[in-house]
């Protein structure tokens, strides 16, 4: 070995001195973290308020039609409630002799129909609360006084018992009373009777009752009425495209 081999006084390389951080580094990583967090936030937020939006827009379930009714319209046909299975239904309580708000009960129906006209989805009952006095021709006399034509509307009467209890323990009205003779303010004043709207969906569930004659604020049943009669036909064109 030569003299300049063993003789190198040069210094010894050590391994390589770390790049010192950028002191950059540490907040950008804290922004990108917290950004990501935000963002997280955001969308759970997002999607859990928007999903219970969902739950609180949908009409509750009141109720269910599970058993079948047969009566008489005004044609003096048996007709069978089991037969407006997949249609929305509204129904009413009616008697002809009504002198208030019977009459006006079947004009917001019409309103409602009028709007849904072309629709063959949607299906009206009018129930009598007096069968012993109104009879399908008197019902029919009625229907056509007040220009309430057509087979999407049954005026219906048959055996008062069982009209009043189906009406009673499966739409959900409250039992009509008769008034005493005293209690008449006017002649015609028979009875204390629901003067509700009752709502129901394609598969028979009772998803809203509407109280369209209320004496202080009507005009908030009839539009929720109409709103939710859409919605519940926008639930049946659903099913119906699913193939439900």
């Amino acid at each position: 070995m030569s003299d300049s081999a063993s003789n190198d006084d040069s210094p010894v390389k050590g391994p390589p001195s770390a790049k010192p951080i950028n002191p950059w580094t540490v907040p950008i990583l804290m922004i990108i973290i917290a950004l990501g967090a935000v963002v997280g936030v955001n969308y759970v937020f997002k999607y859990a308020v928007t999903d219970k939006a969902a739950d609180q827009e949908r009409l509750p379930y009141l109720s269910r039609l599970d058993k079948n009714l047969i009566a008489t319209a005004d044609t003096g046909e048996q007709v069978e409630l089991k037969d407006l299975k997949g249609k929305v239904i509204l129904t009413s309580y009616l008697f002809t002799r009504c002198p208030t708000g019977c009459a006006g009960i079947q004009a917001e129906l019409a309103s409602v129909r009028e709007e849904h006209k072309d629709n063959p989805n949607i299906h009206f009952l009018s129930i009598s609360l007096d069968p012993e006095h109104d009879s399908p021709e008197v019902l029919k006399d009625f229907r056509t006084r007040h220009e309430l034509i057509g087979d999407d509307w049954w005026f219906l009467t048959g055996d008062g018992k069982d009209l009043r209890a189906y009406m009673t323990h499966k739409f959900g009205f409250l039992p009509p009373t008769k008034k005493k003779p005293e209690e008449q303010l006017f002649e015609g004043d028979l009875f204390t009777h629901d003067m509700r709207v009752a709502l129901v969906d394609h598969k028979g569930h009772i998803r809203g009752m509407y109280a369209v004659m209320h004496p202080q604020m009507p005009d908030v049943f009839i539009e929720k009425l109409h709103k939710d009669v859409q919605t519940l036909l926008e639930e049946q064109a659903a099913d119906e495209r699913a193939g439900y």
